[in-house]
């Protein structure tokens, strides 16, 4: 992580946070203290809330417990987060701002308070949108908001220094979540995804999974990951030859697969990849296909339904 190389760099102290969640329930410096014989930082050694000390954390993926937060002042806990709160609390907002084809997003850098509270509701220091280029993928948007956030940050604590800076309650009533993601979440649903939101579900979530379909034949070989696709434009050229959600064929002038989605929409795909085999072009995964899995020459594709929660 830069943060840990640049103060690794300038020698001060570095302490690392177990490699899972439920670490975090036991966790304390002081155990590294012991092993590493580092010295301890002052928060942890003051018997008051000093407010010359400050918490901050960006994208710590960790709930960090009141234990630890009660080490600093309520008004010293600060994290950066990569949405404009209270819109997409939660861990993935950057995700699920891609996903449902927002024109913006942004950063807001709030106060962190205990779990029972609500993740990602404490009290806004300051916000900053930031426009969502068209076609962005994840990790751009990240990079994007990551400088706005610093900057944000930044800001903020010279605000503080100054005595200027203000925190505002969140509206609860227009809070929204932003979940884990799941590989269930990159299961295509034909019916009702159209093209676009197939692109952005895709420009979201693939660097975590693979965007997915069902193959109308059995295991071992049922699934496809759907790898390298955009959108096929202008609706005005939709292919003849598929009439349903889920129809797709082999176009051989751009060399893709193009699948029929909801809302008379198409997209391409040039790489695939099926269950248990290696990624290929689509031309060569057409080639091979068997003609006794097509319908007059269309592969149907079906759509992959998550399991039902008992």
């Amino acid at each position: 992580a830069p943060l840990k190389t640049l103060a690794q760099s300038l020698e001060l102290p570095v302490y690392d946070t177990p490699p899972k969640s439920v670490g975090m329930k036991t966790w304390e410096v002081f155990h590294l203290h012991r092993v590493f014989t580092r010295p301890v930082p002052s928060p942890f050694l003051e018997s008051s809330q000093n407010p010359n000390n400050i918490l901050i954390t960006a994208s710590i993926g960790r709930i960090l417990p009141t234990r630890i937060l009660d080490y600093f002042a309520p008004t010293r806990r600060l994290n950066v987060h990569p949405s404009l709160l209270p819109e997409y609390r939660g861990p993935s907002p950057i995700q699920h701002a891609i996903a449902d084809g927002r024109p913006e997003t942004g950063v807001s850098v709030m106060s962190l308070v205990p779990y029972k509270c609500g993740i990602d509701s404490g009290e806004v220091w300051a916000s900053a949108a930031v426009l969502v280029p068209p076609g962005v993928k994840f990790a751009t948007l990240r990079d994007i908001l990551a400088d706005k956030g610093g900057e944000l940050l930044v800001s903020t604590l010279r605000n503080m220094l100054a005595g200027t800076a203000t925190a505002v309650a969140q509206d609860q009533e227009k809070a929204t979540r932003a979940p884990l993601i799941y590989r269930t979440n990159a299961m295509v649903q034909w019916e009702t995804w159209d093209a676009n939101h197939v692109d952005s579900v895709y420009r979201a979530i693939s660097h975590q999974f693979s965007i997915v379909t069902a193959l109308p034949y059995a295991a071992p070989y049922s699934t496809l990951q759907l790898h390298e696709l955009a959108v096929r434009s202008p609706p005005a050229s939709l292919h003849p030859q598929l009439q349903q959600p889920g129809d797709a064929i082999f176009d051989r002038e751009t060399k893709s697969l193009i699948i029929r989605c909801a809302g008379n929409s198409e997209i391409s795909v040039t790489r695939v990849q099926q269950e248990m085999k290696r990624e290929i072009m689509a031309r060569d995964f057409w080639n091979a296909m068997r003609p006794e899995r097509l319908e007059n020459g269309v592969l149907k594709l079906t759509s992959l339904r998550p399991p039902v929660q008992e």
